[in-house]
Order: structure tokens, then sequence, then C-alpha cells
């Protein structure tokens, strides 16, 4: 006997999260829904909207090792994106938040 296909269902609305499997569905409340910026996936999809934004270079992420007498030895990330006239870079703790400084400072 050959099981039934089965297959599930989720989109998203603004606010809520509708889910079927077949059998069922069912809405949840998600009004405080954000991405997961520690997924390769949002990072990357993050980096193409930054590209996107300043299309004038090819805009790149880079870990640094830094120190400084508050934080002591500390890694920080940039993104490096050209304004069409220069290069410039947004430095954040985390890949993601220099992803979002840089896609913050496009016109």
């Amino acid at each position: 006997q050959v099981e039934p296909l089965r297959f599930r269902v989720v989109w998203l609305t603004e606010d809520m999260i509708g889910e079927s499997d077949q059998t069922s569905y069912f809405w949840k409340n998600v009004p405080d829904i954000f991405p997961d910026l520690s997924d390769p996936a949002t990072i990357g999809c993050l980096l193409a909207l930054v590209r996107e934004a300043w299309p004038a270079g090819e805009a790149t992420t880079n870990v640094h090792a830094n120190y400084s007498p508050e934080r002591g030895h500390y890694r920080q990330w940039s993104c490096y994106y050209c304004t069409g006239g220069d290069w410039r870079q947004a430095l954040a703790d985390t890949e993601a938040e220099a992803l979002v400084a840089a896609l913050e400072a496009a016109p």
C-alpha cells in the first residue's frame, strides 16, 4: 500500500503565520517575528541587499582583530561598500550588524 502524499505549507502575513499539513490548518499570532541574523542564508540576503543599495562596487564583509582598553581584545566586522566616489566601511560586532549599518547608510 502506498502512503498518501504528505506536505506542509507555511505562509506569512504581516503579523500571522499560517500552516497546513493536508489534514488541518491553523494560524499563529506572531507580531514580533524577526529574521535569524545568525543564519548564513539571511547573511547572504543582507549582502545582496547591500550590493543592490550600493551598486558602484562589489560590497564585501571582513572580520578584524581589535583591541581597546575598555573591551580588551575583540573581533569586529566591517562591510566595505562603494558610494561611487569612494569606499566606506560600516563597523559592528557581528557581520549582520555591519551589513545592516551599510543598508541604513544607503541613499
